[in-house]
């Protein structure tokens, strides 16, 4: 379900700080063809399969040239080893297009990948209640994600300052490999379960289509029960402008303690606040 759909990505050209790409493994130079053309490249071998991890393999080219949004990236793969873990991945250059120089426009961000975008994630835990804000950028080649506490709507992400900072185009490999090692089914249901219900589960002005799980939660004499509440149609125009990570999480994940007689008692809970576009037109 999470590749159903293609995303869209703004990306800042310039840097408002630097940001760093780190090459781990055994490096070495070759001559390559990709793409159609002939490459001048270094190759960066990670083996931690000793240590029961993974084999990483990337080709760059020594000048990225055209290709300075993903580091001049030819070929990356990764296979995966030890604790069980099988399969392998593999990104690799097919063609590239060189755009015309002038002043961009800030697509539209319905389908947001989550540069561009915030989302609030409130939480209750043993009666205290707060906010997480969740700020998406991206810039330079690389994508960015902060979280911040207590956010105000006035500015809901004027900084990225010490972001964590993914090189785009591990952010491509980790985007493709999350998804499909997640339930090939939506929403998804585990053993167990209740049969699910629909209801409409309202965040801050968007009524959103909802699928509602019920399982038994924790152990001990008194009952307690875990609801959680999926978007039934994550890719839906209730959920217009929400970043892809947010569409595949809980909409309100919620424990209850359930005695024998009378109503349900809330106890710690997680749920989507609000979310909206930090980036204005113009590519500001």
């Amino acid at each position: 379900p999470r590749l159903s759909q293609p995303r869209v990505l703004p990306m800042r050209l310039e840097e408002t700080q630097p940001w760093k790409e780190e090459h781990r493994g055994q490096r070495s130079t070759e001559q390559t063809t990709a793409a159609g053309r002939a490459w001048d490249a270094r190759r960066f071998l990670d083996d931690r399969r000793p240590s029961d991890g993974p084999l990483q393999n990337r080709l760059y080219a020594t000048e990225p040239g055209p290709l300075y949004l993903t580091h001049g990236l030819l070929d990356a793969s990764t296979t995966l080893s030890g604790f069980g873990a099988s399969g392998s991945q593999q990104l690799t250059l097919v063609s590239f297009r060189q755009g015309t120089d002038g002043a961009g426009t800030v697509p539209v961000l319905d389908h947001a990948w989550g540069p561009g975008t915030w989302y609030d994630v409130r939480q209750d835990v043993s009666g205290t209640s707060s906010v997480r804000r969740v700020c998406l950028g991206a810039e330079a080649g690389f994508v960015l994600r902060k979280e911040l506490t207590g956010p105000t709507s006035d500015a809901p992400c004027a900084d990225f300052q010490d972001a964590e900072a993914t090189p785009l185009e591990e952010a491509v490999l980790h985007a493709v490999s999350e998804a499909v090692s997640q339930p090939q089914q939506w929403p998804p249901v585990t053993a167990g379960t209740a049969p699910s219900r629909r209801e409409t589960f309202t965040v801050a002005q968007h009524p959103i289509p909802a699928v509602v799980i019920e399982a038994p939660a924790g152990e001990g004499a008194e009952r307690r029960v875990q609801v959680t509440h999926y978007a039934a149609e994550p890719w839906g125009a209730a959920l217009q402008g929400l970043a892809d990570e947010a569409r595949f999480t809980p909409l309100s994940d919620a424990v209850f303690r359930a005695p024998p007689k009378g109503k349900r008692v809330a106890e710690d809970s997680t749920a989507l606040a609000g979310w909206g576009r930090w980036v204005k037109d113009g590519g500001k």
